[in-house]
């Protein structure tokens, strides 16, 4: 027979559901705050919980050169604001250095999710990059393709490099390779984009990284676009979990049931 605990596991689990707030989100806010020091670069990642529900194992992972760092998780409410400090070595060169970050986090049902931001970082003199460019708005259901122009501002030719900040759920980062820049004519990329994960109807930032090398100068640029996820019919989660826990919740009681009825008819027949 269903036990006495196995009863309020199913109660509870039903409670769970039913006060779980409609149209709960989470929305990340990051901020990167890079400082050069002669011994290195300093960085503060800031992190917002703007959304109103719950984040967990909020984790910012920053990429600087060939640096790696990971801040510990953390779990944050609406409306809280955490701050996780990084170093990285000092480049070995003056210029200007991408800093880029992704904000991993879980919501209360443990789906994962991103968030990405980017900063340039001035090493020594200030280099302008000579590069301007623009990342086409794309809306976009399964996969599709988006479009980045890079103009070559600087009188001479460049070889460029460029790579794509994505959230996780949209692929994570992409090199894009090299594209030859000539002074007036505009080059462009195109990136392939699949969606794994994303929430429907929800639109996400991303930042192309454009680079460029003149003898022992490096420099870069921030391109930032936008990904908007289309669905005609958006799977709701928490709808889902609501279900499968009722469900579960009526087996149990129906089980339960059957054997206390069986259970009587032995006593009746004995």
């Amino acid at each position: 027979m269903v036990s006495r605990v196995a009863r309020r596991v199913v109660v509870a689990v039903l409670l769970a559901c039913v006060r779980a707030p409609a149209g709960a989100a989470i929305t990340l806010d990051v901020t990167l705050s890079p400082e050069v020091r002669a011994d290195g670069v300093h960085v503060v990642a800031r992190v917002r919980n703007r959304g109103t529900d719950a984040a967990n194992d909020v984790i910012p992972r920053l990429r600087f050169e060939n640096a790696a760092r990971n801040g510990p998780p953390e779990h944050m409410n609406p409306g809280d604001t955490h701050d996780w400090p990084v170093d990285f070595p000092r480049p070995e060169h003056d210029g200007r250095y991408p800093l880029v970050a992704t904000v991993s986090y879980a919501d209360n049902g443990y789906r994962g999710y991103s968030a990405v931001s980017a900063a340039l970082v001035d090493v020594g003199a200030v280099v302008p990059s000579g590069i301007r460019g623009t990342v086409a708005p794309l809306a976009v259901d399964v996969e599709g393709s988006l479009v980045i122009t890079v103009q070559n501002d600087d009188p001479t030719p460049r070889k460029l490099t460029a790579g794509l900040l994505l959230p996780d759920e949209l692929g994570g980062w992409r090199d894009l390779g090299r594209v030859a820049a000539t002074p007036g004519h505009p080059a462009t990329l195109s990136a392939p984009v699949q969606v794994r994960g994303a929430v429907a109807g929800s639109a996400y930032g991303v930042q192309a990284v454009v680079r460029a090398v003149t003898g022992d100068v490096e420099t870069a640029a921030l391109l930032p676009g936008t990904i908007r996820v289309l669905s005609a019919t958006p799977l709701d989660w928490k709808q889902v979990v609501q279900r499968v826990a009722i469900g579960l919740a009526v087996l149990f009681v129906v089980t339960e049931v059957v054997l206390g009825v069986r259970a009587l008819r032995r006593r009746h027949a004995a």
